[in-house]
């Protein structure tokens, strides 16, 4: 089955590493504080748990807790707990002294208290997030923890999933310090931080570093709106072209009612030429018309003629259609 959009862009965040290790520290801590959980078996020895529906996400994970952390990690692949054919990916670390560095390392240090914050409920780590490269690599991490963007192709819709509307706010005010302006929406008991318009979208893959991602997005883009320009031409002209059709049919009828009472004999030359030529040239435009006489006349001199021909017409219809 070809994955979807989401799965394409998630992927390749997955493969990204950060050169930095705050940078980093920043991707692991938004993958905790969006997923992860901290247990305690006694009062100083915390537990780690990361829960994701996405295999790129927990692998992601996976290699940030091994490499970057040096955290034992058990992986696991289970049935969702809502049921249906989802899986749910879950990592689990249980050395306490392993956890709690992680957790200080991340920005989480009052997470490894029982007395603390949850991972979801904490602060984000102000320091760990100074710089502009932390704050994107924050944002890639929580993307790939809660986020969606939808198939270009069928519409434009980019989102976080925030466990609860305080969390959706820091992550907004991340993306505002990053030249873009998210929307906040309540789903539930979660809140959704989105995008919604094609250029913002684009900016939002660039600035977590989907750049591949990006260019297909982009290619869509380019696709649909040569084809709305085309469409939109093509609804002109046919507009244009129904105009033109309906106007003649409605020339001609004047120009049958004017031979069948014989007023058209009595209506001066430039007239009866126009209707002539009119009649012999039925789907042919104004300007058309008149470059077919002789000499040529302008569309607003043709227009002036047929005007006058649909006056002589309704003169007749006012009088009940006779001969006069």
């Amino acid at each position: 089955m070809r994955p979807s959009f989401s799965q394409q862009v998630k992927a390749e965040l997955a493969a990204l590493t950060d050169k930095k290790r705050t940078g980093r520290a920043a991707e692991c801590a938004a993958l905790l504080c969006m997923c992860g959980n901290v247990s305690f078996s006694g009062v100083f020895a915390p537990s780690l748990s990361v829960f994701t529906e996405n295999q790129a996400a927990a692998e992601k994970a996976f290699t940030l807790l091994q490499k970057t952390f040096k955290i034992s990690v058990v992986s696991d692949v289970r049935d969702h707990p809502w049921g249906g054919q989802r899986k749910q990916y879950v990592l689990e670390a249980s050395s306490p002294e392993e956890v709690r560095g992680l957790l200080c390392a991340c920005g989480f240090s009052a997470c490894a208290s029982p007395d603390g914050p949850s991972l979801r409920g904490a602060p984000l780590p102000g320091d760990l997030l100074a710089g502009a490269a932390e704050k994107r690599s924050f944002l890639r991490g929580a993307f790939l923890a809660a986020g969606t963007v939808s198939d270009p192709r069928k519409g434009y819709r980019f989102e976080i999933v925030c466990p609860g509307r305080e969390r959706a706010q820091q992550v907004r005010e991340l993306f505002r310090a990053c030249a873009l302006d998210p929307r906040l929406a309540d789903r539930r008991d979660k809140c959704v931080v989105y995008l919604k318009e094609g250029e913002d979208i684009s900016d939002a893959l660039g600035l977590i570093g989907a750049h591949r991602s990006l260019l297909d997005l982009e290619n869509v883009r380019v696709l649909k709106e040569i084809s709305g320009d085309v469409n939109r031409r093509v609804n002109c002209e046919t507009a244009n072209i129904n105009k033109t059709v309906s106007a003649a049919v409605g020339q001609l009828e004047d120009i049958r009612l004017l031979e069948e009472t014989g007023r058209l004999e009595s209506l001066p030359e430039s007239l009866r030429e126009i209707a002539v030529l009119r009649q012999s040239m039925p789907d042919a435009s104004l300007t058309e018309l008149g470059e077919a006489l002789s000499p040529p006349v302008g569309k607003s001199g043709v227009n002036h003629r047929l005007r006058k021909l649909k006056a002589a017409a309704d003169e007749i219809r006012a009088k009940g259609g006779k001969r006069t």
